[in-house]
């Protein structure tokens, strides 16, 4: 991934993860829910790897795991 893509994507990804919410963060954006959720998934491409929840709440979560699955014990 280049830092333009990167620098491009942050943004949306950052109103998402404040807003907790693709619609939300497409109406702070100016812009429709569906141009949120694309960009999200080529930021997600561009990291190799799914990286947010998808129902009704986004969700910022580590690659590979479940935003909303508790965190094993150390």
């Amino acid at each position: 991934m280049t830092r333009l893509n990167l620098i491009r994507h942050f943004p949306v990804f950052l109103a998402a993860a404040e807003e907790e919410h693709f619609h939300r963060a497409a109406k702070r954006l100016g812009v429709a829910q569906s141009a949120v959720s694309r960009r999200i998934g080529l930021l997600e491409d561009d990291l190799g790897g799914v990286r947010s929840r998808r129902d009704q709440a986004a969700c910022a979560g580590p690659t590979g795991q479940d935003p909303a699955a508790p965190t094993p014990a150390a």
